[in-house]
């Protein structure tokens, strides 16, 4: 784990966290820059990598799915960091079996933190040219996931107007737009 206190911040000890399979909630007893004594929580949850994979015909995919507490969702695709994988090797894996295309090659869009008290971290990627057919691959909880291929300005319009609600899919694709726009991806 890569983060501690400072800032003011001191922690006492862990307290007893609260494990699932997929995450876990972890209790440290701290004082707060302010002195005052308290529990921190925070969630610790396995990173995850996300790609903007963009056609030859300058459309990208996005990936629609029921998802069990959000509904109809419509995101990039992507998923969690397998322990054996890179960032990179979890992307272009991700993008095999959601999209069904795969990349040779990829362009780091940047790294950002979801949320303030998670441990979590999103690894953002965009092809850098050439896709090729694939092995589409879903797994149970994806099941019913289709594919939709959109134009950038329409996908910006999207993430900014909130049709993408996750915040990895909407900043994926305006850091996507940005760097185009720019030329950073040529």
């Amino acid at each position: 784990m890569n983060h501690g206190p400072g800032g003011g911040w001191v922690r006492h000890r862990n307290l007893a966290p609260v494990r699932t399979q997929n995450f876990c909630i972890r209790r440290d007893d701290v004082t707060r820059p302010d002195g005052s004594r308290a529990t921190f929580e925070y969630a610790e949850i396995g990173h995850g990598a996300a790609v903007v994979a963009q056609r030859q015909d300058g459309k990208i995919a996005l990936v629609r799915v029921w998802h069990y507490l959000h509904g109809d969702t419509l995101n990039l695709p992507g998923g969690t960091i397998e322990p054996d994988e890179s960032p990179e090797q979890a992307a272009l894996r991700e993008l095999e079996e959601e999209v069904g295309v795969a990349a040779q090659r990829l362009v780091p869009l940047g790294v950002t933190r979801l949320l303030n008290r998670s441990t979590v971290q999103l690894h953002l990627f965009a092809t850098a040219g050439d896709l090729t057919p694939g092995r589409r691959q879903l797994s149970a909880a994806e099941t019913g996931m289709t594919v939709e291929w959109w134009d950038i300005e329409d996908a910006v319009t999207a993430a900014i107007g909130g049709t993408i609600a996750f915040a990895g899919g909407r900043l994926g694709i305006l850091l996507f737009a940005e760097a185009a726009r720019s030329g950073r991806l040529a």
